[in-house]
């Protein structure tokens, strides 16, 4: 078996003082990498042992399937990774009209326009939080079917794909936590955990391995599965449609404000959610 070496710049000093931390890295590289024998350097420049962390990560994650050359028999295949230049152009867009939105919402929307985004956006959270995330992904407690309604509705608003989609992700990101089966898998990059995951197609693990995951108690839910049915127009409504009209006739908002505010709102929520997946990742 050819030995394969890995010079990781760290401080030679640390392992003086810890020599067991030798066998500690060499030990996570093999195990990132059974197929492989792995060895690390310490070299006498300035570093971490972190920086080892880093960079055992960092070759994982860019030669990991080169098992699969050497050894046809084994699980690991070549990805490439697809790009999905709508879901780029898309969040470019949004992001660009959030911003005026928010030099509206400063400089032009009423005081109530203001105040009634900010109370939809911690309502339509709920709809991610105590619905999508808490009640149907973790089953963490129950809820009559009023309850489910409702928050059915305000997921709705929260325009983050169907609550069985939502579930699905969710318990396969749990399940396959940083691997190639995990939606948003945190080992690709601080990045790609936070957004760009959605600018990409899947990895086929996500697929393979999510067909694996029960959600039989998902399926059984009435309340879900019309959601899923009309999906998309109850997005469309909640999200945009109804937040945008209620000022206008309410107070007589300005429309062109309105819907930049919605819109502003919408990316607000959509980077506090996207953040969960990405900073407390990084952060445990």
């Amino acid at each position: 078996m050819d030995e394969q070496v890995v010079h990781v710049s760290c401080d030679g000093s640390l392992f003086a003082k810890h020599p067991k931390m030798d066998r500690l890295i060499n030990g996570f590289l093999r195990e990132l990498c059974p197929t492989k024998q792995t060895k690390v350097f310490s070299a006498q420049t300035a570093g971490v042992i972190g920086s080892a962390m880093l960079a055992a990560c960092y070759h994982h994650n860019n030669s990991h399937c080169d098992d699969s050359k050497s050894n046809p028999n084994s699980k690991c295949q070549s990805y490439r990774m697809e790009i999905v230049w709508r879901n780029i152009f898309l969040m470019i867009t949004l992001h660009m009209a959030s911003v005026y939105g928010a030099y509206l919402g400063i400089f032009h929307a009423r005081y109530l326009t203001v105040m009634f985004n900010y109370l939809y956006l911690i309502l339509t959270g709920l709809g991610i939080t105590a619905g999508a995330h808490r009640l149907w992904a973790h089953r963490s407690y129950e809820a009559t079917k009023s309850a489910r309604i409702l928050l059915m509705l305000l997921n709705c608003g929260a325009l983050q794909n169907d609550i069985h989609e939502w579930s699905r992700d969710h318990r396969v990101h749990h399940k396959f936590s940083e691997t190639d089966a995990d939606p948003h898998n945190s080992r690709r990059g601080f990045f790609f955990a936070h957004i760009g995951w959605l600018m990409c197609r899947k990895h086929p693990d996500v697929r393979e391995k999510g067909r694996t995951v029960s959600m039989k108690d998902i399926a059984d839910d009435p309340v879900v599965q019309f959601q899923r049915r009309y999906y998309k127009p109850l997005a469309a409504l909640f999200t945009f449609i109804l937040p945008s009209y209620i000022p206008c006739v309410c107070w007589n908002e300005d429309p062109i404000t309105s819907i930049f505010a919605s819109t502003t709102r919408y990316t607000l929520l959509l980077v506090i959610v996207l953040s969960y997946h990405s900073d407390l990742d990084f952060i445990d």
